[in-house]
């Protein structure tokens, strides 16, 4: 089995030309995938970090949503360091209608 979780990869700049043949070298898998599939990638943050050390200036964002409800989450990634961020669901109170008539 495995946890799978659906992955999509954003950039705040334009794709360097090699960037595609480095994520595959470090992650094992072409970075179209991400846009496709769910799938199992249990080291994403080890594989992230290593590429955005090879790309300093590039702030990636790394979006996840897994088996799991309310499994919503990105992280970013920024020259070999990463931060965490939980999605927060809420809902808004009760809001008692009355009959004005």
């Amino acid at each position: 089995m495995g946890y799978y979780t659906k992955f999509k990869l954003e950039l705040d700049c334009p794709d360097p030309d090699d960037l595609q043949e480095n994520f595959e070298k470090i992650c094992g898998f072409p970075i179209e995938c991400l846009d496709d599939d769910v799938m199992k990638w249990y080291n994403h943050i080890e594989n992230m970090n290593e590429l955005s050390k090879l790309y300093p200036e590039i702030l990636f964002g790394l979006y996840g949503v897994g088996d799991e409800t309310g499994d919503i989450w990105i992280r970013y990634f920024k020259n070999g360091k990463s931060q965490y961020c939980e999605a927060k669901i809420s809902f808004d109170p009760f809001i008692l209608l009355m009959n004005l008539s």
